[in-house]
């Protein structure tokens, strides 16, 4: 997982990632192993349908995984800028 610095700034100020216990940058809420597989699932769909050589059910099998990886992530993020709120 590599960002551009400007992306890094983004991220951080959307409180969408955060460093874990290894020094390593996650997506908030998921795991090592859950951002690295997140990301290529989005890389992977963001191509679209018609580059993609496995079949429907694949497809839609790897669209079912991200939008669970998706939700898992915003919920944590969405905790986090309403504690934030909260505190203020």
């Amino acid at each position: 997982m590599e960002y551009t610095e400007d992306a890094l700034e983004f991220l951080k100020l959307a409180h969408a990632i955060m460093t874990d216990a290894g020094g390593r940058t996650v997506r908030v809420g998921l795991s090592f192993e859950e951002t690295d597989e997140f990301e290529r699932l989005q890389k992977v769909l963001n191509r679209g349908r018609s580059s993609f050589e496995d079949s429907f059910d694949e497809w839609e099998r790897l669209g079912h995984r991200y939008k669970e990886l998706h939700g898992k992530h915003e919920m944590a993020r969405l905790e986090i800028i309403s504690a934030e709120d909260h505190a203020r």
